[in-house]
Parts: structure tokens; sequence; C-alpha cells
């Protein structure tokens, strides 16, 4: 099906793009799609390899591409919520935020959508595994 063979590249692009973003932030280095190769090699290289190796993978022989799939969204499901809550803790952070941390509504509005993600993931994680 070509749609779902164009989200399949959506969603490695932005994976890998999300990653070698991250990557870069941690280590301090320039990271934009809005630099040239020259100012931001890191980055990109850590783009292009994430690119490569998701490539890679799918062209294993005999791999059960369902069971991959099935096991990121497993691990995806049980790193979300503690992903959600760092963020929140830094959201919540005035030294990082510099005075523009979350108001009281906003924060229970987002412990609520927190705990929504928390239920849904663990009943997305309960049926892929105790199947």
């Amino acid at each position: 099906d070509v749609c779902s063979s164009d989200l399949s590249v959506i969603g490695t692009a932005s994976v890998s793009l999300t990653s070698a973003w991250i990557n870069s932030e941690y280590v301090g280095c320039h990271r934009s799609l809005n630099k040239k190769f020259s100012e931001a090699k890191s980055f990109y290289i850590q783009y292009f390899g994430a690119i490569i190796l998701a490539g890679c993978v799918t062209l294993i022989p005999n791999l059960p591409l369902n069971f991959v799939i099935i096991g990121v969204q497993v691990l995806a499901c049980v790193f979300l919520p503690f992903q959600m809550i760092i963020n929140l803790i830094l959201l919540n952070d005035n030294r990082i935020m510099k005075g523009i941390k979350n108001s009281k509504s906003r924060n229970i509005i987002l412990v609520l959508i927190l705990l929504m993600i928390v239920v849904l993931s663990f009943f997305l994680f309960k049926q892929a595994v105790f199947k």
C-alpha cells in the first residue's frame, strides 16, 4: 500500500532527525537543517547514519518485520511516559525556562494528559506483549 510506505519514510526521517538533533544538542554541536553541511557536520552525519541504519535493518534477510515494528511500538509506549515526566520537570525549572515556566493550571492539564497517556500506554503494552 502506497500510503503506509510513505508514512514509513516520514516516520524514519522524523525519528532519525529527532535523534540526531537531541544528540547534537547534548554534545553542544550545531544542529539544524537550515545550516550547511560544513556548519553542522556532526548533526548531518548522525541524521544520515540513522536513516542508513534503519534501512539496513529492514534489509536483513528473514527478519520478522512485524516483530520489529511491534517491538519498536512497545519500546515507545514504555519510554514515552518517562520522557514526558522529564519534559514536565524541565518545563517547571526556572533556571532552564528563565522565568517562563508553566502555570499551575497548565501543569494540571499536562498531568491529566500524562496520566491518560500512561494508562493508554499500559493497555497498548499489555495488548502487544500478552496477546
